[in-house]
């Protein structure tokens, strides 16, 4: 086995590099319609590919309330943590004017997916708190996976077909709650898959490349936008919200589809470094994004993104320099 993919302090490298490119991708869709083609591609599975590695990790056997606990400090506190912080510069960047501050901060205490504007980022935060809470309850009581899987999976298609739209698209609890009873279905698939799943795709032999590139070739076609044909026409038959659940599994094809490219970032540090610190990159999105426009603005520019390529140099860029500020961060509380 390569030592790219070997474990070290128990942490796999290649998995570390999949955390990475899923955080890359939450920063290109949050770019909208200006990241060309890559915006609509990325938002066929990258949500869902980061609850997926959320359950990889989650580690079973600790106490309902311990769960609940550890996960509030690691997850709200952050979220009203990074919050505030993201507010400020937001108001500040934009001179908001105090008469709408009132919204803003309505924002921050419900915590709506889709309704934060001044930082889309972070309504992840507590809706996977509560994804956590929801699968340590289900695991408390069903100890086989299969009945955990068919729990999820009931939870999943009540959030699809019950309200007028499925949840995946219209959210509106406070929290992320309804988003959490969507989402679960992922979490808990990359909990009763993970010990398989990442055995498996450690090797490299002809098995495993056949179906990383067979993946990488639909991956393909989903880019280039031509499996629309193919998902109207399904549409048409099975109506759109079963279509919604039907898309489970080409999701996870194309969650496959990124291995191959996160064994080759594996061998980055940078990557592995940024891949076991996405709580840092999703707390920092906003401001650093909003942070360098700033700072180009001083220096006479402005940003222009008009496709796919300027949008991965971007994003590079923005990575590189918070990769900088967080090493030096962790280097200067090494020495204290």
């Amino acid at each position: 086995m390569s030592a790219t993919y070997q474990k070290q302090n128990e942490r796999i490298y290649w998995v570390d590099a999949l955390r990475f490119i899923a955080m890359f991708l939450v920063y290109i869709g949050h770019l909208g319609s200006a990241a060309g083609r890559i915006y609509g591609f990325v938002y066929l599975f990258h949500v869902p590919l980061f609850f997926f590695i959320s359950g990889l990790f989650y580690k079973e056997g600790a106490k309902i309330v311990a769960t609940i606990k550890i996960s509030f400090t690691k997850l709200i506190v952050p979220y009203f943590y990074y919050s505030i912080l993201s507010l400020g510069v937001y108001a500040l960047f934009l001179q908001k004017d105090v008469s709408t501050l009132p919204a803003l901060l309505t924002q921050l205490v419900e915590a709506k997916r889709n309704f934060i504007e001044y930082a889309p980022q972070l309504w992840f935060l507590p809706c996977l708190f509560f994804v956590i809470v929801f699968f340590s309850i289900i695991q408390r009581f069903v100890k086989n996976k299969v009945f955990i899987m068919v729990a999820v999976t009931t939870s999943m298609a009540l959030t699809i077909f019950i309200p007028q739209n499925p949840v995946s698209y219209s959210p509106g609890l406070p929290y992320g709650l309804d988003s959490a009873l969507y989402y679960i279905f992922w979490f808990a698939l990359g909990f009763c898959i993970k010990g398989s799943f990442i055995t498996y795709f450690n090797h490299n032999g002809v098995a495993q490349k056949t179906i990383t590139t067979l993946c990488g070739a639909f991956a393909l076609l989903c880019f280039f936008g031509l499996h629309h044909h193919y998902a109207n026409a399904l549409t048409e038959v099975i109506g759109g919200k079963a279509y919604v659940l039907v898309w489970t599994l080409p999701t996870l094809i194309l969650f496959v589809a990124c291995i191959p490219l996160a064994k080759q970032l594996a061998n980055i540090n940078a990557v592995r470094y940024l891949g076991s610190n996405t709580l840092f990159l999703c707390g920092y999105e906003a401001i650093a994004k909003t942070s360098f426009v700033a700072f180009i603005g001083i220096a006479g520019h402005s940003l222009n993104i008009g496709d796919e390529y300027y949008t991965v140099v971007y994003i590079s860029v923005l990575m590189f320099i918070l990769y900088k500020v967080k090493s030096s961060i962790d280097l200067n509380k090494s020495k204290y």
